[in-house]
């Protein structure tokens, strides 16, 4: 994570390492915001309302940014909590993400480029794969330290889309 930065400082002269790092800082700060309106808005606009038994009218605007307002300041203040506690946490999470993201998606979109016998269950059936293989890999000690939970997650979900689309595939389409 600091690897880009000391690498600045240590190649660049100091004033374009200045602009280099506040590059960084800007798209930093750039995709932490947009981030925190989405999962706020998210938050109260879909899932508040969903779960209160009373629904308001949607003119009631006044309220909803209210609520969204609120929902950001206690987003923001949990991740820089999140952030000042656990730097390697954050880490595991954002390599987690992305092992699930990675699993579920990539081998669909491979077999859907390359292969034009790909099906819509086969679809579902490799991201669901993909997404479970990925939990329950990193969810036991076992298996978690033999290999990255994304390999077994990515070959299995490859698997489960070419199986899945081979039995469910028909010609007339």
């Amino acid at each position: 994570e600091q690897a880009l930065p000391l690498a600045c400082n240590d190649l660049l002269p100091a004033v374009l390492a200045g602009f280099v790092i506040a590059a960084i800082v800007s798209a930093i700060c750039s995709t932490a915001d947009s981030q925190l309106i989405v999962v706020s808005s998210t938050i109260s606009r879909d899932l508040i309302p969903f779960f209160k038994k009373k629904k308001d009218s949607e003119s009631d605007f006044s309220k909803t940014l209210k609520l969204d307002r609120i929902v950001l300041v206690i987003l923001a203040l949990v991740s820089v909590i999140f952030a000042l506690t656990e730097n390697r946490v954050i880490f595991e999470f954002v390599l987690y993400a992305w092992s699930a993201l990675g699993a579920s998606f990539g081998p669909l979109i491979i077999l859907m480029l390359l292969w034009k016998k790909t099906t819509k269950q086969g679809a579902i059936a490799g991201m669901v794969t993909g997404a479970l293989v990925t939990v329950i890999w990193k969810n036991i000690d076992s298996l978690k330290s033999l290999v990255y939970e994304l390999v077994p997650a990515f070959i299995l979900a490859f698997i489960a889309v070419w199986l899945v689309s081979l039995i469910t595939y028909k010609k007339n389409k």
